[in-house]
């Protein structure tokens, strides 16, 4: 593990918080369009069910050649 001098995370930590900061005010200021996702490319949603599941933990035969 590579060591840095204490001043360098501080200088890192402060471009961060720079960073953070400029985003937020970007967010609130315009917002931004939302993207569409194509119709193909949309999984359903699985349901919960109360019914118990099977359990997969079942050990399979080996096959001996």
């Amino acid at each position: 593990m590579t060591f840095y001098h204490p001043k360098y995370y501080a200088a890192l930590r402060a471009e961060l918080r720079k960073l953070q900061a400029a985003n937020k005010q970007q967010a609130t200021s315009k917002p931004e369009p939302v993207q569409v996702q194509e119709a193909t490319s949309v999984k359903p949603q699985q349901t919960s069910s109360d019914k118990p599941q099977a359990l997969h933990n079942k050990q399979q035969a080996s096959s001996l050649k």
